[in-house]
Order: C-alpha cells, then structure tokens, then sequence
C-alpha cells in the first residue's frame, strides 16, 4: 500500500510538474507573440514615418519648384515688358523718320529715367519732337505716303431724309 501511495504522489506531483511546465510554455508563447507584434508595430510606425517624411519631402521641393518658377517668370516678364519698350520706340522711330515728320533721338534709357513716372517720360520726350513740314487741306497735296485728307461731305438731315 504504501508503494501505491508513493505511486499516486509521484503521478500527481508528474502531473503538476506537466501542468507547471505547459503554463509556462503558453506564458513564453504568449510572451513572445506580444513581444513580435510590439515589434510589428514599430516597424509599421517607422515606416509610417519614413513615409511622411518622403512626401513631406516631396512637397517642400514642390513648393521650392513653384517659388522658383514664379520668381522665373517674373524676371522673364520684366525683360519682355523692357525689349518690347525698347522695340515700341525703335519702330515709332524709325516709322517718323521714313516718313520724314520728325527727327527722334533714341533716349538712352538711365535708372533716373526708370524712376520717373510715364507722364514725365512722354513730357521729356514730346519736347525733342520737331515738326518738319505741316499738312494742308488739299486733295491735290499729298505729303510722303499719306493718303488725301478729303473727307465726304456732310450730309443734313432734310437730304438723309430724302435718300431713305
């Protein structure tokens, strides 16, 4: 009998021992599957990081992109806006001297000139203006390339009457 005894204590304490060891197997597997998914989710975290900072990235050189396009243009307007000033009196120059009304001199363009305003501008450059030869009302006269100055008669409303 006590050999049953000393048998049944053996086979319980087996079986708490087996009990033990499979509560601390769960625990590790537990253990180890928060401690992959905590993994997990840094991973997750840092990629979600490294992300924005790429698009964050990407928009900061957009917006660079945009300043520099803007600041571009401008400069090309500016010197558009300047070459086509220029080209503006080179041609009413050269149009008044070929047909021989006036004698411009080409205003060099300085910064005191820059900072005036237009109404000064165009004051400064009426007064080099000289008037060479003067047109008569005459069909027969024709100055250069200019057509005649006769115009149609004018009609009163007693003969537009008439016509209807």
């Amino acid at each position: 009998m006590l050999a049953n005894v000393k048998a049944y204590i053996d086979a319980e304490q087996a079986r708490k021992d087996e009990a033990e060891r499979a509560k601390k197997e769960k625990e590790l597997r537990k253990q180890e599957q928060r401690e992959c998914e905590q993994k997990e989710e840094e991973e997750r975290q840092l990629k979600a990081r490294r992300a924005k900072k790429k698009e964050e990235k990407k928009r900061s050189e957009l917006k660079a992109r945009k300043a520099m396009r803007k600041g571009l243009r401008m400069k090309i307007k500016k010197h558009v806006s300047r070459v086509a000033e220029e080209m503006k009196e080179i041609l009413l120059q050269s149009i008044l001297t070929s047909k021989g009304k006036a004698q411009v001199s080409s205003p060099e363009a300085s910064e005191e000139e820059l900072d005036e305003s237009d109404v000064d501008a165009l004051s400064a450059q009426a007064e080099h203006l000289n008037i060479q030869e003067k047109r008569k009302r005459s069909a027969e006269k024709e100055i250069g390339d200019s057509p005649s100055m006769m115009t149609q008669g004018q009609t009163t409303r007693e003969a537009k009457q008439t016509t209807s």
